[in-house]
């Protein structure tokens, strides 16, 4: 078995007074560094009538605050070179900076104004509002985009999972900047808060700046709820006049903090992770009935899902269908050697390792894991668990999650209901 080398790590965790959590590792032989600032709300935090709603706070964030409109935010990012951006997805909204080393003061003081102070003015509300709905827009007019929330909808049910995290045009149509102002006020929070940082810094210099530019209030925020779902068999279908049919064929995952989930990755790298996976060689390769199919699961705190997405002309489908499905049901039979599954181990862990070259790529783990689980698995932690996943292990979890009666089949294209459910059966 080929094992990798320990990877070193220094991190910095410190938890204020008030709750902030504050973590740093230091990359003494480079001169960037990446800051982000964590928000504990995400999309499955909306209520059915604020359906995208920490989206459009994203966008407003940086419209400007008292002391500096949104041009003059942006002019003062790129006087110093510095990348700025911010995401939103179901659990969490991250603003983000990467910059040169000694301009860590200037960066902090401009977040900490657009996390504190942002405005959030009519007339920006109503402007980055039409700004959401082109991107909305944009997404329906992409079926590969389309066809995921169509899955999530599918299998969460009525999990707030389920929201599509731009939000539907409808809400964001209705959302008023009161509501908005108020949503985001009762997000913000010292114990609601993760400021994480990665590259050439000391972290009791980023302790001091912090403790100097960011006065939130520390106010009550109750802790988000757990939620469970039934596995459910479903077919959905959204018809449009286009070239190919896509569809995702999945079910639900496991957990965030689920020890399954690093044999999870391991088997669905074997089925649809990389070009020599099963579904790659056998769809694309083998019988070149589509250019893209590939798999992957999403964890959460409560929940997990598992993805399988192929894009190909409607004759097809139910041919990979077939293949995908009898892929599966190999492996439920024990039909894998060892050689398969340590090249794939050996893939996942050297993804995982070249991704730590970029301090953004830390940072996004590092902050991640303290908001959503209060602690960080090292690397060589992440890697001894993948190296301990064996040919058992992966038999095991395939017959555990995938069982027939809880299989979603969800399509976006010129196909039939009944085209899909033959496909389904098949």
């Amino acid at each position: 078995m080929n094992k990798t080398r320990e990877i070193k790590e220094i991190y910095n965790l410190t938890r204020l007074d008030n709750g902030l959590r504050i973590i740093s590792e230091k990359i003494p032989h480079v001169r960037s560094i990446s800051l982000g600032f964590w928000i504990g709300k995400g999309s499955r935090d909306e209520s059915e009538n604020e359906k995208g709603i920490t989206h459009l706070i994203e966008h407003l964030l940086f419209k400007g605050t008292p002391i500096r409109d949104a041009k003059q935010i942006a002019i003062e990012f790129d006087e110093i070179g510095a990348e700025f951006n911010a995401f939103t997805s179901k659990e969490y909204l991250c603003l983000y900076c990467k910059f040169l080393d000694q301009h860590l003061t200037k960066v902090i003081a401009i977040l900490s104004d657009v996390i504190i102070n942002s405005n959030f003015l009519k007339k920006d509300v109503n402007l980055e509002k039409n700004v959401v709905l082109e991107e909305i827009k944009s997404k329906n007019d992409a079926p590969s985009s389309i066809i995921i929330d169509l899955f999530n909808n599918s299998l969460f049910g009525k999990h707030p999972l389920s929201f599509p995290v731009l939000g539907l045009q409808s809400t964001v149509k209705s959302l008023t900047r009161d509501q908005i102002f108020n949503f985001y006020k009762d997000s913000i929070s010292n114990n609601n808060i993760v400021i994480a940082s990665v590259g050439n810094i000391e972290h009791e210099f980023l302790l001091n700046q912090i403790k100097n530019y960011l006065k939130i209030p520390t106010i009550f925020i109750q802790e988000r709820k757990k939620f469970s779902v039934t596995p459910r068999k479903k077919i959905d279908i959204i018809k449009r006049d286009i070239e190919q049919t896509h569809i995702c064929y999945g079910t639900l995952g496991v957990d965030r903090e689920d020890e399954d989930r690093f044999t999870l990755s391991v088997l669905l790298n074997i089925l649809g992770g990389s070009m020599s996976s099963r579904l790659f060689q056998e769809v694309r390769e083998k019988r070149g009935l589509a250019y893209s199919i590939f798999s992957y699961h999403l964890t959460f705190m409560d929940i997990g899902s598992i993805i399988i997405y192929a894009g190909t002309s409607t004759k097809n489908v139910e041919n990979i269908i077939k293949i995908i499905k009898k892929e599966i049901d190999g492996i439920k039979k024990g039909k894998i050697d060892k050689e398969e599954l340590e090249r794939s181990k050996n893939n996942i862990k050297g993804h995982l390792v070249l991704g730590l070259e970029e301090t953004n790529t830390r940072m996004i783990r590092i902050g991640k894991s303290i908001l959503s689980r209060n602690k960080v698995l090292s690397i060589n932690e992440i890697l001894k668990r993948i190296d301990d996943v064996s040919l058992n292990d992966v038999i095991r979890v395939t017959n555990t999650l995938f069982h027939e009666d809880s299989m979603v089949l969800t399509a976006v294209g010129p196909i039939t209901y009944k085209q899909l459910e033959k496909a389904y059966f098949a």
